[in-house]
């Protein structure tokens, strides 16, 4: 798919981890690469998602790409009938 022109291989914040990947979209610039922390964050919210549809429920995914460093989730979910928001947390805020 990478030939094709339909992913793109994006930077990784530090050479011992994975390249990131994502969609082309027509005539809109790939997204920056994350920072170290970002990167963490990003890649547990992909193990969440992961680990709800290998359960093979039923599931309905809406990633909140919004935030504005305010108490909101991550995640909302439609998980087997049940709305479920989820926050990943990394402990990366300040206590204050």
């Amino acid at each position: 798919m990478d030939d094709d022109g339909y992913i793109a291989k994006i930077d990784r914040p530090h050479a011992s981890l994975d390249y990131h990947w994502a969609i082309r979209i027509k005539n809109t610039p790939l997204p920056k690469p994350l920072k170290l922390s970002g990167y963490e964050h990003a890649r547990l919210i992909g193990d969440v998602y992961v680990a709800l549809k290998l359960t093979g429920q039923s599931l309905e995914w809406k990633q909140n790409t919004e935030k504005h460093r305010t108490l909101e989730e991550d995640i909302e979910t439609i998980f087997n009938g049940s709305k479920i928001y989820w926050e990943v947390d990394c402990a990366t805020e300040h206590p204050g």
